[in-house]
């Protein structure tokens, strides 16, 4: 763009040197722009990228999940405490024992999910954590098994409500949970179990009308070839069918992501490509 200024005024000053051509000026000036708007898309234009490791600072360097929040911070996962970007520097959070408002564990397993108040819902392997945007701390709780005992592992969120009921799984049971962080009480939770859904990463797809999660796609990554769908009901689920198992004449392949469309299809991405299966055939 500069080089574009340049002989911009280079060819005015030279064609037209004197205010009695004040109109040819103006005309060449509109003329010259719109020109110039035109070829410019079709230049190369210059990307720049900041290539994130551990020698910018990063904590380390298997990073699953990233999230760019409302304000522009980008958060990034891995299995040695939280990073968050500005765009110059990276700040490392890491669970510390003695802080009862720092993060629980510190190997991170579950994408982030921000509420109205600017908040990250998230788990780590050992709980389920909320960063608070307005102290800059965090609150974190673990739900109880069948006896009241703390479940301490396991942990992984995939997806949250807008009403602010988390979906998580936690090994082979799946739960949906009410949880309102409420400043220095700490977190408010109300669990409730679904059932049993095995499994190593999960995807939704939503009611169009109410929005609620009507179905589940659980997914094994490396551990096995396909994916299991799964209907909710009122309060449990049910197995439908296995996807993409390679019985019956169909493709078999190891499934990383589901991705549900608003024609009765889904698109997998699979270690043979990414794969659209239609439901109704």
């Amino acid at each position: 763009m500069p080089i574009f200024k340049l002989l911009y005024f280079s060819l005015l000053n030279e064609c037209f040197p004197c205010t009695q051509y004040a109109w040819f000026r103006t005309a060449f000036s509109l003329l010259f722009w719109v020109l110039g708007y035109i070829i410019a898309p079709s230049q190369p234009v210059g990307l720049f990228f900041h290539h994130l490791n551990t020698d910018k600072g990063l904590s380390q360097s298997f990073n699953s999940f990233i999230h760019r929040d409302r304000e522009g911070f980008v958060w990034i996962s891995s299995t040695d405490g939280l990073n968050r970007f500005d765009g110059q520097s990276i700040r490392v959070y890491h669970s510390q024992a003695e802080k009862t408002n720092s993060m629980m564990g510190n190997n991170l397993q579950s994408p982030f999910f921000e509420d109205s108040k600017g908040n990250l819902w998230f788990c780590t392997f050992s709980a389920i954590n909320c960063y608070r945007r307005i102290t800059d701390d965090f609150a974190h709780f673990q739900l109880v098994d069948h006896d009241g005992l703390p479940i301490d592992n396991g942990y992984y969120i995939f997806h949250r409500e807008s009403t602010g009921h988390l979906w998580i799984k936690v090994n082979d049971l799946l739960f949906r949970v009410a949880a309102k962080d409420t400043g220095v009480s700490g977190i408010k939770y109300k669990q409730h179990y679904i059932g049993r859904l095995p499994g190593t990463r999960c995807f939704t797809e939503l009611d169009a009308a109410t929005g609620k999660v009507k179905t589940i796609f659980s997914c094994f990554l490396k551990n096995r070839v396909g994916f299991d769908e799964y209907a909710v009901e009122a309060d449990s689920i049910r197995f439908v069918r296995t996807w993409l198992g390679g019985k019956k004449g169909q493709l078999a392949a190891q499934v990383y992501k589901v991705i549900p469309d608003e024609r009765n299809q889904f698109w997998a991405a699979t270690d043979k490509g990414l794969v659209l299966i239609d439901r109704s055939t």
